[in-house]
């Protein structure tokens, strides 16, 4: 769904020219927008990690975190969606710090980060499916999608070469 600058600048109550001066373009706006959006379940994800206490109960809660974020704004989910696809640097730089934050729970380093991309493409083609289907039970969807993962992350520490 494409909106207008002009279409954000009226629903904010601002000049157009206000949006271009505090966001730079199109995509600093949206840069904005993923920000927000991944803060908060940044925020989420790091209160749950400092809970779970294995790593496969921190790639759960990292699962659940964003299933159950998806399923309660699938708009919101749609959009963070495109943010892989979206040319911008600033997108794409948002995006990145995202997968960072996520890949200290393999270690931090940057096939952790790599992994962590191959999970959250996971997780967007996982949701595409959930909402195509006919199932309710997401505490079932979620302990599915978990241990698929996590068998797949669970070579991640074997292959990082060592110096």
């Amino acid at each position: 769904m494409e909106v207008s600058i002009e279409l954000v600048a009226e629903a904010a109550g601002v000049s157009r020219a206000l949006i271009y001066n505090y966001f730079g373009d199109r995509g600093g706006l949206l840069a904005a927008v993923y920000d927000a959006a991944y803060e908060r379940l940044d925020y989420e994800v790091d209160i749950a990690m400092a809970r779970a206490e294995l790593p496969h109960e921190q790639l759960e809660a990292i699962v659940e975190i964003h299933i159950r974020a998806a399923v309660s704004s699938p708009l919101r989910w749609q959009l963070l969606g495109t943010a892989a696809a979206h040319p911008h640097p600033a997108v794409q730089r948002v995006r990145h710090q995202h997968l960072e934050r996520l890949s200290q729970f393999v270690g931090g380093h940057q096939l952790g980060t790599v992994a962590l991309a191959g999970v959250q493409g996971m997780l967007d083609a996982a949701l595409e499916e959930w909402f195509r289907g006919d199932t309710d039970d997401v505490d079932a969807f979620i302990r599915s999608l978990s241990d698929l993962i996590w068998q797949g992350l669970s070579t991640v520490e074997a292959a990082v070469p060592t110096a």
